[in-house]
């Protein structure tokens, strides 16, 4: 038994996001015409209309591509996060210039 194929084209999609706000913008706007400028599979796209969370984890997209695609519509809910502690205690084991 074969491994299902990877959402390419969507993944395509939210690969094209990085650090281009127009992309960014097009999709919160018109993401039918993105989703058509990079022929996502009709099943894909009906996933994505509903629910993104539900759609993507339908879809079988990899976390850290339904994080990107998440955060690109503003629908993650992250608390601030710091390195802080753990640089503080690797700085008392290894010292200042690790």
């Amino acid at each position: 038994m074969t491994a299902p194929r990877p959402p390419l084209e969507l993944y395509r999609l939210i690969e094209s996001l990085a650090g281009n706000p127009e992309a960014q913008r097009r999709l919160r706007e018109d993401r039918e015409g993105m989703f058509a400028a990079h022929d996502l599979p009709a099943a894909h796209r009906a996933a994505l209309r509903g629910d993104p969370r539900a759609g993507l984890a339908a879809i079988g997209a990899h976390p850290n591509m339904q994080f990107k695609y998440l955060a690109t519509l503003g629908l993650l809910s992250l608390k601030p996060a710091s390195v802080k502690e753990y640089l503080e205690r690797a700085k008392s084991r290894h010292g200042p210039d690790r």
